[in-house]
């Protein structure tokens, strides 16, 4: 009986071993031996992935440290520009006040000065004047001519420009010097009708033709032509032109008569 009670007791023990040996038993896992070599190289490659991930999370953060730094510094600029800004228009505000005080000292300074108002008019005359000569005389002169008016104290100078070339008035031609002549007494003309109750229509122009080529008699003829509430006699001898009637003077016996003809 203890020999059977043994070998039963013996016989549990090997199947209850069996059974927690059935248990743990995996039928999910490869029936091969798993290479070492195989293990050793993921193992290496898993790490040298590891490695790149932890050097890359460290580059980052310290990009992330500096922007961060850098955001800072430009949240203080932000914040002294803002301020900068703010007192920038406090003294935009002071400058145009400042300057409305200026604009108005300047008036006076200029009116009660030695100069007087009426030189303060004669300045503001002679820029319109001016504007008005270059108009006329850029027609003239086909745009190559300027004339600027320079006062200083009580002179009038006069500076005449060649394509852009300062060019003394004294070496002008003849019929240069007859265009700046034609376009200054063209502008004093219509100025004064601007300045005056009376209005001057009537121009005599004295031997401007003589000085003038073909092309620049033309040209005086289209500019006269605009001038509609003009009227311009050109003194000549023997020019006419087939748009302009023609009035001759005509002695005869040594008494002179004007003679009306086409």
């Amino acid at each position: 009986v203890k020999e059977d009670n043994a070998a039963y007791k013996e016989k549990r023990k090997i199947e209850k071993d069996f059974e927690t040996l059935f248990k743990a038993y995996d039928d999910s896992l490869p029936s091969q031996a798993i290479d070492p070599d195989d293990i050793s190289d993921k193992i290496n490659r898993i790490s040298e992935e590891l490695e790149a991930k932890r050097k890359k999370i460290k580059d980052i953060t310290e990009k992330n440290l500096k922007i961060e730094r850098n955001n800072t510094r430009i949240s203080v600029i932000e914040e002294q520009t803002d301020s900068r800004i703010k007192q920038l228009a406090e003294l935009q505000e002071e400058l145009v006040e400042v300057q409305k005080i200026s604009t108005n000292l300047g008036i006076l300074k200029k009116a009660f000065s030695t100069s007087g108002l009426l030189a303060y008019k004669i300045e503001n005359l002679v820029k319109e004047l001016e504007d008005l000569v270059n108009k006329y005389l850029s027609e003239l002169s086909y745009g190559r001519f300027t004339l600027e008016f320079l006062v200083e104290k009580d002179k009038l100078n006069v500076i005449i420009t060649d394509e852009g070339e300062r060019v003394e008035i004294q070496t002008l031609s003849s019929g240069e010097l007859a265009r700046v002549n034609t376009a200054t007494l063209l502008a004093i003309r219509k100025l004064m009708n601007s300045i005056s109750k009376a209005q001057i229509n009537v121009l005599f122009l004295d031997e401007v033709i003589g000085t003038l080529d073909t092309e620049g008699r033309e040209k005086l003829v289209e500019v006269l032509s605009e001038e509609t509430i003009l009227n311009t006699f050109i003194v000549s001898h023997e020019w006419t032109h087939p748009l302009l009637d023609k009035l001759s003077v005509v002695q005869d016996k040594r008494i002179s008569r004007i003679e009306h003809g086409s």
